[in-house]
Order: C-alpha cells, then sequence, then structure tokens
C-alpha cells in the first residue's frame, strides 16, 4: 500500500523542503547558506525520485536501488534529466555537511 503512494510523498516532501527553505530566506531573512543549500538538494533528490516514478513507471523497489547507480541508458529524456537533478541534489548535501564542519 505505502508504494501506491510513494511518489506523492516524495512530491510532499520536496514542496515541504522548499518551504523551509523559502521561510528561512523570506520569512526569518536569515541567509544561513549551509541549511539553504541543504534543503535545496533534498528538494531536487525528492523530485527525482517523484519524476523517476510518475514518468519512468518504476516502481519503489527499482527507484531506491538504482539512486546511486549511474546507468541511464534505460530511462527517457525526462528521467535523465530528473536523475541529473537528483546527482546535484545528492552533491548538494555533501557540500552543506562539508560546509558545516568548515563554516
Amino acid at each position: 500500500m505505502s508504494e501506491k503512494y510513494f511518489k506523492y510523498i516524495s512530491f510532499l516532501l520536496a514542496f515541504i523542503s522548499l518551504a523551509f527553505a523559502f521561510q528561512l530566506v523570506f520569512l526569518k531573512n536569515e541567509l544561513d547558506i549551509v541549511s539553504i543549500i541543504s534543503l535545496i538538494g533534498l528538494f531536487l533528490i525528492f523530485i527525482e525520485l517523484g519524476v523517476l516514478m510518475t514518468y519512468e513507471n518504476l516502481n519503489m523497489k527499482v527507484t531506491l536501488n538504482n539512486i546511486f547507480k549511474l546507468e541511464i541508458n534505460y530511462l527517457s529524456p525526462i528521467g535523465v534529466f530528473a536523475h541529473v537533478l537528483g546527482r546535484i541534489g545528492f552533491f548538494l548535501i555533501i557540500l552543506s555537511i562539508i560546509l558545516d564542519f568548515f563554516v
């Protein structure tokens, strides 16, 4: 049952992470760059999960197994674009962790 709603949950989590980023910038007027970078990275990863499950018709197990793989030959152009967004999001989260240690 949870697999049926996984794509909706991932889009919801993407919206929530983007809402937190906007709240930090516009409502609280805080420019904590590390938090903003990590929230944008989470947004991109959740968008990748939702797009792969929606447009590529992949199930939850295949989507979660392929998150860390670099093979994209079986994906459509929309899936490749979503996968690239996910890679950028993963890089942003790693960058925010590194910046958190040094800033």
